[in-house]
C-alpha cells in the first residue's frame, strides 16, 4: 500500500505543477479587481509581429558632427519573419547649419575648421529582438520590445577637405559617398497592438580621409538618435 501512497503524491504534484505553468491565455485571478479587469501573465503578447509589415518615420539628430547642428528625418519599412527576426530598409536625410563653436573660430581666428557632415543614408537592416516586457497600470497594459540591428548602407556626406588649406575659399563643400557598416540599438513601446513608438541609437562606420593625412583613410563614425512613430500591418 505504501507504493501507492508515493504514486498518489506524484500525481498530486504533477497536477499542481500543470496548473502553475502560465501560458499566453492564462489570467491571474485577482478577486479584489473590478470584474471587467483582467491581468495577463508576462508571456501573453498582444502585439504579435510574426509575418507582419511595419512602417515608421520620425525625427533624427546627429550626435557627433563637429561644428554643426545637424538634424533631419527618417523613414523605415520592414517585415517581421518571426517574433524576433525582421528585415528593413531605412532612409534618413539631414540638414546642417554652423553652430556657435564654428562661428567663434572663424570670427576670432579667421580660419575655417574642418567639417564633414551627413546629407543622407540608406541602410539595409537585420533586426534581432530577444527581449520584451510589459508595464501594467491596472487600467491598461503597455508592451515594449528591446532589440538590436546590424546592416550595411550607402552614406552621403559632404566636407570642406579639398579647400581647407585655401584661405581664399570659405564654405565650399564637396560631395562624398561611402559604404558603411551600421549597427543600432532600439526600444519600441506599443500604445496599441498596431502602433508603436521607437527610440533608436544608430552608428554608421565608414573609412574616410582627414586633414593632414588625406592619402590614408581611417575608420570614422556617424552617430545619430531617432524618435519614430510607426504602424504594424
Amino acid at each position: 500500500m505504501s507504493k501507492y501512497k508515493y504514486l498518489i503524491k506524484i500525481l498530486i504534484l504533477l497536477g499542481i505543477t500543470s496548473h502553475s505553468i502560465a501560458s499566453e491565455d492564462d489570467l491571474y485571478d485577482f478577486l479584489w479587481l473590478d470584474p471587467d479587469k483582467a491581468v495577463y501573465v508576462l508571456q501573453n503578447k498582444i502585439h504579435k509581429k510574426e509575418k507582419s509589415l511595419f512602417l515608421s518615420g520620425g525625427y533624427a539628430s546627429s550626435l557627433n558632427t563637429d561644428f554643426q547642428n545637424t538634424q533631419g528625418g527618417t523613414i523605415e519599412a520592414g517585415y517581421w519573419l518571426n517574433e524576433t527576426i525582421a528585415l528593413s530598409l531605412q532612409h534618413a536625410v539631414f540638414s546642417s547649419k554652423n553652430d556657435e563653436a564654428y562661428k567663434n573660430i572663424t570670427r576670432v581666428n579667421n580660419i575655417e575648421p574642418f567639417v564633414r557632415r551627413a546629407q543622407s543614408y540608406t541602410n539595409f537592416w537585420v533586426h534581432w529582438t530577444p527581449f520584451y516586457g510589459k508595464i501594467n497600470t491596472f487600467n491598461k497594459i503597455y508592451y515594449f520590445d528591446v532589440g538590436f540591428a546590424a546592416g550595411i548602407g550607402s552614406l552621403n556626406m559632404e566636407s570642406n577637405l579639398r579647400t581647407l588649406d585655401d584661405t581664399n575659399v570659405v564654405g565650399v563643400y564637396d560631395a562624398e559617398k561611402f559604404t558603411s557598416l551600421a549597427a543600432k540599438g532600439f526600444i519600441k513601446f506599443y500604445p496599441s497592438p498596431k502602433t508603436f513608438i521607437s527610440i533608436e541609437l544608430i552608428n554608421n562606420s565608414y573609412k574616410a580621409s582627414s586633414p593632414g593625412n588625406q592619402n590614408n583613410k581611417q575608420i570614422k563614425h556617424l552617430r545619430d538618435f531617432t524618435l519614430n512613430f510607426g504602424f504594424k500591418f
